[in-house]
């Protein structure tokens, strides 16, 4: 979970390579629009994929633009 939002996190088997990073499916819906999140980095060094995850476990996801939009004209 990242920001209360389900999350799929990749490491490779291998640190140093492949990829780790995370996606998110569904972090906003609009309508029949569906928001999505991906962030990776490829072939990292063990610090670099330490680093990477502890800046993953600080994301904040914030209203959707077009939801506050809505709220607001109400």
């Amino acid at each position: 979970m990242v920001d209360g939002y389900k999350a799929k996190l990749v490491t490779p088997t291998h640190t140093g390579k492949g990829t780790t990073g995370i996606f998110i499916d569904s972090l906003w819906n609009a309508g029949s629009d569906t928001d999505k999140f991906q962030i990776n980095g490829e072939n990292l060094t063990p610090k670099q994929q330490q680093q990477l995850i502890a800046a993953i476990r600080t994301l904040k996801f914030y209203q959707h633009p077009n939801k506050r939009k809505q709220d607001n004209s109400e």
